[in-house]
């Protein structure tokens, strides 16, 4: 937020441009027991939990959209998609998702 920028500003007066970009990505979180049998659909990672554990973290395409993504638990998936390809990433998720209950 707002304090970081200050904050870096302040302890490199002169020897940097500090720019806030915290808006370039839509954080999203996906969870319960069927997340890993959607994303499977469009995720080119082993998403077993042997291959792919809580805490793991990869940066991938999911549908041709560029992401980057963390384990945070068992049945839960953070995603930092480009605000750009939001939409895109939706529609996928949604269709991918769908016989599993889930509506955007």
């Amino acid at each position: 937020g707002a304090d970081l920028v200050a904050r870096l500003a302040a302890m490199t007066p002169g020897l940097a441009a500090i720019t806030d970009q915290s808006d370039a990505n839509l954080i999203l979180d996906i969870s319960g027991e069927k997340a890993r049998a959607a994303l499977a659909k469009g995720v080119t990672l082993d998403l077993d939990p042997t291959a792919f554990a809580a805490g793991d973290a990869a940066t991938t395409a999911v549908s041709h959209v560029g992401v980057t993504f963390w384990r945070r638990d068992a049945d839960t998936y953070r995603f930092a998609v480009g605000r750009s390809f939001a939409p895109a990433f939706l529609r996928w998720l949604t269709v991918s998702a769908a016989e599993y209950g889930f509506a955007l």
